[in-house]
Formats: C-alpha cells, structure tokens, sequence
C-alpha cells in the first residue's frame, strides 16, 4: 500500500499546484505571473528538455529567455503514452529536486522531524505524513517570525518552485492514469512476492520520494489555505462596499421620490387658491 499511498500523494500534488495557478491567473496579470515564477518555469522547460531525450521525442521549440508562452514543443514521443506521461511528470521532479537542494543548502530550512520515516504500512504512512506536515508549516512560521535570512528566501523560493510543477490542462490524464499505474505495478508484485528492486535501493527511493513529496504538499497546503483567506477576504469587502453603495443609492432614490410628492402638493395647493 505504500506504492499506492506516494501515487495518491503525487496526483494531489498535480490538483494543489494545478488548482493553485488557476486561482491566480483569476486575480493576477498572466504576464506579471509568469515574471514571478521565472526561475521555476526555468527548471520546468529544462526537465521537460530532458525526458524528451529520453523519450525520443523530437524538441521543435526550446526557449527560456521569454517571460511568455515559454514552453517546450515537441513531436510526439517514440514512447506515446508512456512519453507523454514522463515528460508531463518531468516538472514536479525536476522543481521538487531543486526544492530539496534549496532545503539542504539553506540549512534544512523545511524544518523536517527528524526519524519520521514513510511508515511500514499504510496506516502509518498517513499518521506520519499527518506529523510531519504539521512540523514543516509550523517550522517555516517560527522561521519567518525570527526573521532569518535563509528562510526568508527560501520561503517565497519554494512558493515560486511548488506553483511551477503545475501540468497544462491537457496533461491531466496522464499523469493520473500514469501514477496510478506506476503506483499499482509495484504494489501488485510485492503481493505476488516478487519486488522490482532490492532492499537497499528501494528504501532509498522511497526516502527521496518521501522528503520531495511531504515538502511539496506541505508548501501547496500553505499557498493555497492563504490564497483563499486573501481571496475570500477580497470579496467579502467588494461585497460589503457594494451593498453600502446599493443603499445609498436607494436611499438618495427614495429622497428624490419623496421631494418630487411634495413639489406636487405645493404645486395642487397653488393651482386651488388660484
């Protein structure tokens, strides 16, 4: 189940980090976006460049100097589906490794407890990933409160290389099919008791695996609850002035209204004592 649970864990990631640019592109400039998260569609473009190689899909187009529409063209993969859904992959390991390195070389500034593992089983696995993205938000409060150089750039860092392993519309399907079935093989063998790779191997990946996915879902948990609070706040004051302004308007109607009756009374008094 453990196979399963980091599959689930990385299909969340592509609807946080999808949902996320979405909700911005409702309230921010395309172009002042796209600005913003340059050095994360940098590392993106170039990990998208890489499975094409490895795919055997042709690049027709590589730019990473524009600010705009900068984003690899290829044919299609030799591979088809299975290229399709490794290049669609690509940015959420290639913006998650570069996350991870950031972490380390900032002074493991996520805030990681130390000794949580991935779990021995799925139950596990879900009370760990409950503890240790609780210690991570909590950690980068304490961080930005001490108001420390290293978190204070790894922070907006991290916010600019998790919204950048957002997938395009049409990617979708991939990567969830993909997942999921890169998730089911494995656990599907260990059933039937054979194993892919060997122990030692294994529990390697795993680890890297674990960091890169509970620090991805840690920053996406925290971007997209303060999107929301800004968001929601937003409207509640637009909301709040219009209906201000809707009253004072029907108030300035009814005082209208209410002159234009009295001009007419004085007007019929005039016409009687004439």
């Amino acid at each position: 189940m453990i196979y399963l649970a980091f599959a689930f864990e990385l299909i969340a990631i592509v609807f946080l980090s999808y949902g996320i640019e979405k909700l911005w592109l409702k309230h921010v400039n395309n172009k002042i976006l796209q600005i913003c998260l340059y050095p994360g569609t940098v590392a993106r473009i170039l990990s998208q460049a890489i499975l094409c190689l490895f795919t055997g899909a042709t690049i027709k187009n590589l730019n990473i100097y524009k600010f705009q529409n900068n984003e690899v063209k290829f044919e299609k993969p030799k591979l088809s589906v299975v290229g399709n859904f490794f290049i669609a992959a690509a940015p959420i390991f290639g913006c998650g490794i570069v996350l991870l390195l950031l972490a380390v070389s900032l002074g493991n500034t996520a805030g990681e407890k130390q000794g949580i593992g991935f779990g021995a089983n799925f139950k596990d696995h879900l009370r760990n990933l409950d503890d240790i993205i609780i210690s991570i938000l909590s950690s980068f409060l304490i961080h930005f409160k001490s108001a420390k150089i290293a978190p204070l750039i790894f922070v907006p860092l991290s916010v600019i290389f998790t919204v950048s392993m957002a997938p395009k519309k049409e990617d979708l399907k991939f990567l969830v099919i993909g997942f999921f079935t890169v998730g089911a093989i494995p656990f599907l063998m260990e059933l039937s008791g054979a194993s892919m790779v060997g122990n030692d191997a294994r529990e390697m990946l795993l680890n890297g695996l674990w960091h890169l996915v509970t620090l991805s879902i840690s920053v996406l948990l925290a971007i997209l609850g303060i999107t929301l609070i800004i968001t929601g706040g937003i409207k509640g004051i637009k909301l709040t002035f219009m209906r201000k302004g809707g009253g004072g308007g029907g108030g300035k109607s009814g005082k209208s209204k209410g002159n234009d009756q009295a001009n007419a009374i004085m007007k019929s008094d005039l016409d009687s004592f004439d």
